[in-house]
């Protein structure tokens, strides 16, 4: 009878242990599959990138207000990050210190078209 009664229990305990552990292990999954699709997600979005006429025309901009005092060129080199997020700290923006659109928009400067590396041509006929 105490056998039994030993047996009964232990049996208990582990049942316990092993539903506590299949829990954890499901939730952990759900966390593992969430941050899987968020990554893919963030992949997935097209990413904006100035183009050489954008950082151009920014840097002529910077330069008329006072923030930026190097030549005139199509490269984001370290005083005209500088210069960007100087702008973008007075200007209440998120000073990542790269032309982002809002970045661009806030400047004046006009933004490109943008062609869709996605899109297809069209069908010949």
């Amino acid at each position: 009878m105490v056998l039994t009664l030993l047996i009964a229990v232990v049996l208990t305990g582990w049942q316990q242990a092993t539903a506590s552990n299949f829990s954890l292990h499901q939730s952990s999954a759900r966390s593992e599959t969430k941050q899987a699709k968020s990554d893919q997600a963030k992949a997935a979005a097209p990413r904006f990138r100035a183009t050489k006429a954008e950082i151009k025309k920014a840097q002529e901009i910077l330069k008329q207000k006072g923030l930026y005092s190097g030549e005139i060129s199509d490269k984001l080199n370290a005083d005209v990050r500088a210069a960007i997020r100087k702008f973008q700290q007075d200007n209440g923006l998120k000073a990542t210190g790269t032309l982002n659109r809002e970045t661009l928009e806030k400047l004046g400067v006009p933004i490109s078209e943008r062609k869709s590396k996605s899109a297809k041509p069209p069908a010949k006929s």
